[in-house]
């Protein structure tokens, strides 16, 4: 029978694969890297530290919203682990990619994004509540954050 550690350890491993797994297929649907194989790793190992089960991680890399609580944690292990600034321009892309004159893909206007946008408030927009469509209100912070201004710059 496996010890508590064994399994603790069985259960990282796993948690380190799911995620190395999930995130290489985003990177794909995304059409750049988000984060690497290694940081995706280390997102998963963390996950457990901010209680978010194997099966909270895989979903959420589907894209399932699990409420602000995992959502959130996960976004503060992206920062963690990696360079946030990817995450959310994969984010803009989808959202505003089409009045920006950018595609998946585009790792020019990626590049850009990552030079001219913090990390602190890139972390902050993701945890603002999704809202399908964008309300005024939404698109308000996201000038007034100054997102706009930024997306803006590395837009062709």
């Amino acid at each position: 029978m496996p010890s508590s550690v064994e399994e603790s350890e069985i259960g990282l491993s796993m948690r380190r694969k799911a995620a190395h797994t999930r995130g290489l297929e985003l990177n794909q649907s995304v059409g750049f890297g988000v984060l690497t194989g290694e940081e995706y790793e280390c997102v998963g190992e963390l996950a457990a530290s901010k209680s978010i089960t194997l099966v909270e991680l895989n979903g959420w890399f589907e894209g399932e919203d699990l409420g602000p609580q995992v959502n959130n944690s996960m976004f503060e292990l992206f920062y963690e682990c990696g360079d946030i600034r990817r995450l959310v321009a994969a984010g803009l892309i989808d959202a505003w990619g089409d009045d920006l004159g950018v595609v998946l893909g585009d790792e020019s206007f990626v590049e850009c994004l990552i030079e001219e946008l913090s990390e602190d408030l890139a972390l902050d927009w993701l945890k603002l509540p999704r809202e399908d469509p964008p309300s005024p209100a939404y698109e308000d912070l996201w000038n007034e954050m100054g997102l706009s201004y930024q997306a803006g710059i590395c837009a062709p």
